[in-house]
């Protein structure tokens, strides 16, 4: 059978198939670069991308060592300034939650509740059955110092997070992500566990 012609000829497009591929090959990187420089690429690698908000300097919260045994926990905090409302209830729970997140190191997290006037025995039952561990102390001072931290008025929705020296170092305001809290949390306490006191 004789050869045809045709069969030996290349396909017509394969040529500016080929084109545009070794062109999208070159183009890419630096598309992807352009992007990366942009302010639509907003990627910060997990290990060092902060949720709250980082209090500088620390807030030093002395009159606490009066008050809680410390113990060398790590702390986390809600403050109310009514009768701990639906929002202030809702965060104790929150609190108590990230607690139990925190797993092997759930002994590290105590959690604690400032008001600035002492709280009813209603509303010291009602905390209580929330969570029995959760530390109330009334201190007008002590409320309005954590308070002065926020950067929106506390609402009930508010927690920060003290250190082993009880200091304020972050903020999470309301309706922030209780992820958020869990994975600062978490990277805190390993750090922790890692350093010595």
């Amino acid at each position: 059978m004789p050869d045809n012609p045709d069969n030996k000829l290349p396909k017509k497009g394969n040529g500016r198939l080929v084109i545009l591929a070794v062109f999208a090959a070159f183009l890419a990187p630096v598309l992807i670069a352009l992007l990366m420089q942009s302010n639509l690429w907003s990627y910060q690698p997990e290990s060092s991308k902060a949720h709250g908000k980082l209090i500088k300097p620390v807030v030093e919260l002395s009159e606490l060592k009066n008050i809680i045994d410390a113990r060398s926990k790590w702390w986390l905090l809600t403050i109310d300034n009514t009768d701990c409302n639906e929002a202030c209830e809702k965060t104790l729970v929150e609190i108590r939650q990230l607690r139990k997140a925190a797993g092997a190191h759930t002994q590290d997290v105590a959690l604690l509740y400032i008001s600035p006037s002492e709280a009813g025995a209603d509303l010291q039952q009602r905390i209580h059955a929330i969570e029995p561990r959760i530390q109330q102390v009334a201190s007008r001072s002590l409320y309005e110092t954590v308070a002065n931290t926020a950067t929106d008025t506390p609402s009930g929705g508010q927690v920060w997070l003290l250190d082993r020296d009880l200091n304020l170092f972050m903020y999470y305001p309301a309706g922030h992500n209780a992820t958020g809290i869990r994975k600062d949390l978490k990277r805190i306490l390993t750090w922790a566990l890692e350093k010595p006191q």
